[in-house]
């Protein structure tokens, strides 16, 4: 902690609570220790760490008075008779000890909480400058990298450069900066098909030139070709599949939170929750297909066929259906 600039604080809002009246106060952090009063900042002397040390050891969280043969008043040149009222105040970080005139003393609970607010203010402020401080070690953290970064970039980008142009049977000529025009993400082999297509267009260009120029304008960025999904396109039956699972899952919520299984209870434990009346349409809508996965999966969806009516009754119409059409092979 900035001791000095802390006491400045302090001895500025003292200085507000007690006006022209007399006051002087000694603040303490770790080991150092200052003395303050309307007209003066400065760092304690022994006689004062002494006595502020004795106050330390005997706190008391009420105001208190010395006797007039104190030590106080031979080395502070304060005369007995002005007998002032002292506080002393444990902030954990911070020790002070405030004295003020008797008439005044009511005012030091006052000068207590003011001090408090002004000590957690002053920390916040601390961690603020520590914190900008840590953001700019950080920037420039990140401002080396990435000259790092460009500078390998650069050589990079030089190199390929430099090889390509050698391995082409005409001279070619291009600006200083013209590695900037490169993209950097490429692989080197994507980046020698950019300056092979650009050769060409400058070629073409220039057709009559023995020396080619290229500049940025002739590359061509690579933009991958977005790869378009087709939609899934569901069958009925499966579509059938998915609204009878999810209908099942509901219903053993259902079950599992001990209530009766039915319309009602499934569409509360659907989610997002449906009404009933939504379910039944559903049911209806895709009654084809469900009756042909209750046929299918005889062993799915237990709690609906044996619940949840619509199913049910399709259930046992493929039920008895199946079971027909088994006699009528047995009869023939």
């Amino acid at each position: 902690m900035e001791l000095e600039r802390f006491s400045a604080e302090a001895t500025h809002l003292f200085s507000q609570i007690y006006g022209e009246s007399t006051w002087f106060a000694w603040i303490s952090a770790g080991s150092e220790t200052r003395f303050i009063d309307s007209g003066n900042n400065r760092i304690c002397n022994t006689e004062e760490r002494f006595f502020l040390l004795q106050q330390v050891q005997t706190f008391a969280s009420e105001p208190f008075s010395l006797p007039d043969n104190h030590s106080f008043y031979r080395f502070s040149g304060t005369e007995p008779n002005s007998k002032p009222t002292f506080q002393f105040i444990d902030l954990n970080e911070i020790q002070v000890l405030i004295a003020v005139s008797t008439d005044k003393s009511a005012l030091l609970s006052l000068s207590l909480s003011l001090l408090k607010e002004k000590l957690n203010d002053w920390q916040w402020r601390i961690q603020a400058g520590e914190l900008i401080e840590r953001q700019q070690q950080q920037i420039v953290v990140l401002e080396q990298k990435l000259q790092t970064t460009q500078s390998s970039s650069h050589q990079r980008m030089t190199r390929l450069l430099t090889q390509w142009k050698r391995m082409q049977t005409v001279e070619i000529v291009f600006p200083p900066d013209f590695y900037n025009a490169l993209d950097a993400s490429l692989t080197e082999s994507e980046l020698i098909q950019q300056l092979d297509s650009a050769l060409q267009l400058a070629r073409f260009t220039q057709p009559a030139s023995t020396v080619i120029s290229l500049n940025p304008t002739h590359l061509s960025p690579k933009t991958p070709l977005p790869i378009a999904e087709s939609p899934r396109i569901l069958s009925p039956n499966q579509r059938a599949v998915l609204i009878l699972d999810k209908y099942e899952a509901a219903a053993r919520m259902a079950q599992h939170s001990g209530l009766i299984v039915n319309g009602k209870t499934i569409a509360a434990h659907i989610q997002p929750s449906i009404s009933p009346p939504a379910i039944t349409d559903a049911l209806k809508k895709h009654r084809k297909g469900i009756a042909l996965a209750l046929e299918e999966y005889p062993e799915k969806w237990g709690l609906l066929r044996k619940y949840l009516k619509p199913v049910k009754e399709l259930n046992e119409h493929s039920f008895f259906g199946r079971t027909t059409i088994s006699g009528k092979n047995e009869i023939e």
